[in-house]
């Protein structure tokens, strides 16, 4: 009987996890059947349960229950702990929650796209729970800086406070904070397809969007506008991550080139994708 792992989330019919653990599956000689699994905040417990007694040995988790999904494991990683939130589910004597969202964007960020983060000035639009759950790996890379600029100042500030050696600032301050090097934009603006960011000189600057396809294409636009030096979308970030996932449950690490590039081609000409 073939192997079940899942991704929850609320929507998930637009997920890519399971055509990408699929695709690792395929090369690395595993028979796994991997699903999408729909829930609420009210049914999470009730079908995390009903799934676990189903036999089902692992799952990424998604928005909006990464942060939920921590009270029912059983140990958590230093990751986990760290970002308050797991996005990988792991059925080994108990329930073992995993973060790879952090781990995976440096992965995309350091060696798909050749940017160095050591000694670089940083910063993050947004201090929501896709911030939190990058802040630590970021550091760990020593940044000169990391800014955290979000429209609710206090938001920033409480983030600051929790990852000692970072810096706030408000939404509308941050272009005087300048320059930086990298630009993550992590806020779930572009989903509206509107985003509302100053015209500037961004020669020197990366940036980088943690959605990809339609969601990030506000963003990317607005970043080619100003002149950035380069302008990326997170969908490497989402392989990454998801082959840091399938390590954690199989012991085996997949190669992440192929399938990025097939699914590159598919979300360029599919303006409808959005993030995981």
């Amino acid at each position: 009987m073939s192997a079940s792992f899942g991704v929850v989330g609320c929507p998930v019919e637009h997920s890519l996890s399971p055509q990408i653990h699929h695709n690792f599956a395929a090369q690395q000689g595993i028979d796994l059947v991997y699903h999408k699994l729909a829930s609420t905040e009210e049914q999470f417990e009730a079908d995390l349960q009903r799934w676990l007694e189903h036999g089902f040995l692992g799952f990424n988790v998604t928005v909006p229950f990464k942060s939920t999904a921590t009270r029912f494991c059983d140990t958590l990683s230093a990751e986990a702990t760290l970002a308050g939130a797991v996005n990988t589910l792991h059925v080994a004597g108990g329930l073992h929650g995993d973060n790879t969202d952090g781990p995976g964007l440096v992965r995309d960020l350091t060696r798909r796209h050749g940017i160095k983060l050591a000694g670089k000035r940083l910063l993050i639009i947004g201090a929501g729970g896709a911030t939190r759950g990058i802040l630590g790996p970021l550091l760990e890379q020593r940044p000169l800086t990391i800014t955290i600029a979000n429209r609710t100042l206090s938001r920033a500030q409480a983030l600051v406070d929790s990852f000692p050696g970072t810096r706030a600032c408000s939404l509308h301050d941050w272009p005087q904070r300048g320059p930086f090097d990298l630009l993550i934009h992590a806020t779930s603006a572009g989903h509206s397809q509107s985003i509302d960011m100053p015209k500037l000189k961004l020669t020197d600057t990366d940036c980088y969007d943690l959605s990809y396809g339609a969601a990030a294409a506000p963003f990317l636009q607005w970043a080619r506008d100003c002149g950035a030096r380069s302008a990326t979308d997170g969908l490497g970030m989402l392989v990454e991550q998801a082959a840091l996932s399938f390590r954690i449950w199989h012991g085996r690490a997949p190669d992440t080139s192929a399938i990025y590039r097939q699914l590159r081609t598919q979300i360029d000409g599919d303006h409808s994708a959005h993030a995981d």
